[in-house]
């Protein structure tokens, strides 16, 4: 599956929302500027610098909607 297919679908999920979602490539929609396929952040030495770890997508997104 694709990330952020899998991200709204969560969101949806999240929010009740009861309707259909398809997964669709980004290469379908013609943009103006060019993406790249993975661009996932890596926040491995965030911690390390920081002394603070970034919650899971999912948590995240649960705090967002305030739905935890």
């Amino acid at each position: 599956m694709q990330p952020r297919y899998e991200w709204a679908k969560y969101i949806l999920e999240l929010t009740g929302w009861k309707g259909k979602i398809v997964p669709v490539k980004s290469s379908d929609f013609k943009t103006a500027a060019q993406r790249p396929e993975f661009s996932a952040m890596n926040t491995f030495p965030l911690k390390e610098t920081i002394g603070y770890e970034l919650p899971d997508w999912k948590s995240a997104s649960q705090r967002f909607l305030g739905s935890n």
